[in-house]
């Protein structure tokens, strides 16, 4: 009888180590989903710096190119005709 006992008590044990090792599996599954959403949404926001970055320059060099065009004279161009 004891040992039948120990017997269900190993089984018991390994059956509990392999529930255990399949929702450890499950819990780094997820965390390695979440990190994939993570780096995704990093990048997602490094785009949108980027873009925004560039859409300042550009608005800087069209507001520079406007006001240059207000203040200089193109009249010259027709002098010479």
């Amino acid at each position: 009888m004891v040992k039948t006992a120990k017997k269900l008590m190993e089984l018991m044990i390994s059956k509990l180590d392999d529930e255990l090792y399949g929702q450890e599996r499950a819990l780094i599954t997820r965390e390695m989903e979440y990190l994939g959403l993570l780096i995704e949404d990093l990048k997602i926001d490094i785009e949108a710096r980027k873009m925004s970055k560039e859409i300042c320059e550009w608005e800087y060099e069209n507001n520079l190119l406007q006001d240059c065009n207000e203040e200089y004279d193109w009249n010259f161009q027709l002098e010479w005709l």
